[in-house]
């Protein structure tokens, strides 16, 4: 017969940081973790660390990668499925689920296919922020009031998706003392008809 773990029953402690994380974990675990928390630092110096998702977590210019452990296994969250297919043959030897890799501490992610995978994501996460930063981020309209008192603003936001089509999105916030609301409409055009 199953016993289920109450929520009442099982103590959830929320680490401060990745340190607090790795020294509740079981000893073969943390051992693998910290060799590969090691191999993403040197792979991504620039890379802030943080707890996001109750888990460790780096970021450059966004999220970038993310490791956890659990009962049965450990995971290396990629973040990204376009990069899972891509290098898809490496994880061969690899359980992977969407844009997760999943390894025992007893064979651990090579640190030569963490690096390439840590490097692969900084460059998609600098191509992204370089495609926004050449279309600009938003601009601004002068507030208007209506005549029950709402107060509203139009944003017009560009941003560029990975296949370099742009998305001009107008966005309409309103607030009338109490809610606010803030509702979007996209308009999707090519680029290539812009260069």
């Amino acid at each position: 017969m199953n016993k289920a773990i109450s929520k009442t029953s099982r103590k959830c402690v929320m680490p401060g940081d990745v340190d607090g994380y790795l020294a509740g974990l079981p000893i073969a675990q943390r051992r693998a973790l910290a060799k590969l928390r090691k191999t993403i630092k040197a792979a991504a110096p620039k890379a802030q660390e943080c707890i996001s998702w109750r888990m460790p977590a780096y970021k450059y210019l966004g999220f970038l990668v993310f490791f956890a452990a659990f009962k049965n296994h450990c995971s290396f969250f990629v973040a990204s499925t376009a990069l899972m297919k891509k290098l898809g043959k490496d994880f061969s030897p690899y359980e992977t689920s969407g844009g997760t890799i999943h390894f025992s501490p007893e064979k651990p992610l090579p640190a030569a296919l963490v690096k390439k995978i840590v490097k692969a994501r900084m460059k998609e996460n600098e191509l992204r922020k370089s495609k926004k930063g050449r279309l600009g981020k938003y601009e601004k309209f002068p507030s208007l009031v209506s005549e029950n008192g709402t107060c509203f603003r139009l944003f017009l936001v560009f941003q560029a998706d990975r296949s370099g089509d742009i998305h001009a999105v107008l966005r309409h916030r309103s607030h009338n003392g109490t809610k606010m609301v803030l509702e979007s409409t996209s308009i999707r055009c090519s680029s290539r008809h812009y260069a």
